[in-house]
């Protein structure tokens, strides 16, 4: 996982799993790995960064051995996709607290809003490589 970008994300959460979908689709020069923050792999990052492994409430991108979490997460994976995803990055200058707190916001809404589903999504045998634990 060295020099993998992995994006660590709540397989449960529809909102989350369909940003991954999105991002697979739009990730055209397959930088990132993914891994649902349920599965064995997620659940040892998550105790590894929070020591809490119930808080699946956060995105997490693995980037060159670093960490990021929340909003630093979220723009930093748009920073690598291209043109005009890209911009969003911008939106790192806005500073941490107000990032995270809407960040947080959103992440405590998105069951209520979105829905969750039963299980984490299951990628097919296209980009199944992608992802650490299948």
């Amino acid at each position: 996982m060295k020099d993998q970008i992995v994006i660590f994300f709540d397989g449960e959460c529809i909102l989350c799993s369909s940003w991954i979908q999105w991002l697979i689709k739009k990730d055209h020069q397959q930088l990132f790995s993914f891994c649902p923050l349920q599965s064995k792999p997620g659940r040892e990052i998550i105790h590894q960064i929070a020591g809490d492994t119930k808080r699946l409430d956060t995105v997490v991108l693995v980037e060159k051995q670093r960490c990021y979490i929340k909003s630093s997460a979220a723009l930093r994976i748009f920073k690598h996709l291209p043109f005009p995803y890209t911009i969003l990055f911008i939106g790192i200058s806005i500073p941490k607290p107000i990032r995270n707190w809407c960040y947080g916001y959103i992440a405590k809404h998105r069951y209520k809003w979105w829905g969750k589903n039963e299980h984490c999504m299951i990628p097919n045998d296209k980009i199944k490589d992608r992802f650490l634990t299948y």
